[in-house]
């Protein structure tokens, strides 16, 4: 007796072990991601040991604005040593944009005579720039139009690299040109190197510049979150303005 007492005291000790192993997964699994299409994604836990050492709740997962998630069913396999627990996602993408971050999200679990916790999900990013989607599906056509556009950024680039002279502020300046010029077109990561330039002319004594960094903020998480767009010529704006304080902001 004193043996089986033993023997479910070193079992019950095992269930903290089994929590530690306790892991979440995001993945797209169907539907096409377009302005205004419906995807499914998939939510995965997986931990060791058997079906019943946990009870996971439905799934919060963040939407960008204008979209829409609902839950499914939810199932669970094991296979003698780990224990892996689904569901799927149905998406309605926003009607606008071309690229939505879905998540992150959480899972709360229960464990087996324990409390709560919480699993966290990734970030999915659906979507790419309009030039990248029918590159890939082939139209040569595109590549034509890819190369005239290529052309004339070109030129006007070296128009407006007389413009921006970078004085002292070197890599960081740099960084947001490239940014700013870069193909195919991708307003977050050119809005995310100047609010880099921005802190930095902050960092450097420069506080009265326009765009502030809040400002360069809010735009950011609505590109990221909200599908909002963003054109070119007004980072090219900002970038100019920036600029222009760098210069007078350091000699």
């Amino acid at each position: 007796m004193i043996r089986g007492l033993l023997l479910a005291a070193v079992l019950l000790s095992a269930v903290p072990a089994a929590a530690g192993a306790l892991q979440g997964a995001l993945e797209h699994t169907g539907g096409d991601a377009v302005p205004g299409g419906d995807v499914t994604l998939r939510i995965t836990l997986s931990w060791d040991g058997r079906a019943d050492a946990f009870a996971p709740s439905t799934p919060s997962l963040k939407v960008a604005r204008g979209g829409t998630v609902r839950m499914g069913s939810a199932a669970s396999t094991f296979d003698g040593e780990h224990t892996t627990w689904t569901t799927d996602a149905s998406v309605h993408l926003p009607d606008r944009g071309e690229r939505w971050q879905v998540g992150p999200g959480a899972v709360v679990v229960r464990e087996r005579g324990g409390e709560p916790r919480t699993v966290e999900l990734p970030q999915l990013v659906l979507g790419g720039p309009t030039f990248g989607r029918l590159i890939g599906q082939g139209v040569g056509s595109v590549l034509v139009i890819v190369a005239i556009l290529g052309w004339f950024w070109r030129r006007d680039g070296q128009l407006r690299d007389e413009e921006l002279q970078p004085v002292g502020f070197g890599p960081v300046l740099t960084g947001a040109r490239q940014a700013v010029q870069a193909e195919p077109w991708d307003p977050a990561a050119a809005v995310e190197a100047l609010l880099a330039l921005r802190l930095d002319l902050q960092a450097g004594g420069v506080d009265n510049a326009a765009p502030s960094p809040e400002e360069l903020r809010e735009r950011l998480e609505a590109l990221r979150y909200g599908g909002e767009e963003l054109p070119r010529d007004e980072c090219r704006n900002w970038l100019l303005a920036l600029s222009a304080a760098a210069n007078g902001g350091r000699g």
